[in-house]
């Protein structure tokens, strides 16, 4: 019975949090822009964000690097959300690390396993 989930895109997100940040309420967003309430209240309050908003990779160094390693001898492994890099370097892993956080713009976390 569950239908396919609508899609909003990054500026139908951004209008609804404008719209939002100027006083009006979640219901009354919701007829603005025809999208319903509910997902205009967990949008408003950090729940949930629309595909299209939760990451825009702009150039740097840094994405540079982390794509190099994607494409280059990097081992990598995703499990539950989590990225790991396997190698025997410590100063390659820290760098990644490092270029992957800020390009996440998230914390530096490292996990060194033996």
């Amino acid at each position: 019975m569950g239908g396919k989930k609508k899609e909003y895109t990054r500026e139908q997100y951004e209008e609804a949090i404008r719209l939002l940040q100027q006083g009006c309420g979640t219901h009354k967003v919701g007829k603005m822009l025809n999208i319903p309430q509910k997902t205009i209240y967990w949008w408003w309050r950090g729940i949930h964000k629309p595909p299209s908003t939760r990451w825009e990779p702009k150039p740097s160094k840094e994405l540079a690097y982390v794509l190099g390693t994607l494409l280059g001898d990097g081992k990598i492994r995703t499990q539950r959300g989590a990225i790991a890099l396997i190698s025997k370097d410590r100063e390659f892993v820290d760098e990644f690390s490092k270029c992957l956080a800020t390009i996440l713009n998230k914390p530096k976390k490292i996990q060194h396993f033996v």
